[in-house]
């Protein structure tokens, strides 16, 4: 079992990644997870050096909580939310003409990982 604290998952990765290199078992793999949210910066990549030499499993297993269930997460958090005017000359591009008129809009330049 490798145990993967709360914003570590890709370290985790890297050692179970690590420790299957070497592996002379033929038992399964189990990664536990805390319970919570687990932010991921950059997206979590999973390839054949994650894979178990012997063919058995490698689990990614969660906390089996109800009152914290594991959640990965890479979204990113939207703060700059405009409420859009067509009589509002700060109303920013995306909410062009009246019929947005009313309408919360988001622009994706404050985004990290948006291009």
């Amino acid at each position: 079992t490798v145990p993967a604290s709360r914003g570590a998952l890709h370290a985790a990765a890297e050692r179970v990644a690590s420790q299957l290199s070497s592996a002379a078992s033929a038992a399964d793999v189990v990664v536990c997870l805390k319970g919570g949210v687990h932010q991921l910066p950059v997206p979590l990549a999973l390839g054949p050096q994650h894979n178990h030499p012997s063919g058995r499993r490698v689990i990614w297993r969660g906390a089996a909580l109800p009152s914290a269930p594991t959640t990965l997460s890479a979204g990113a958090p939207l703060l700059r939310w405009v409420r859009c005017s067509h009589l509002d000359p700060a109303t920013p591009p995306e909410c062009a003409g009246p019929e947005w008129d009313g309408v919360w809009a988001h622009a994706a330049d404050d985004v990290p990982h948006v291009t």
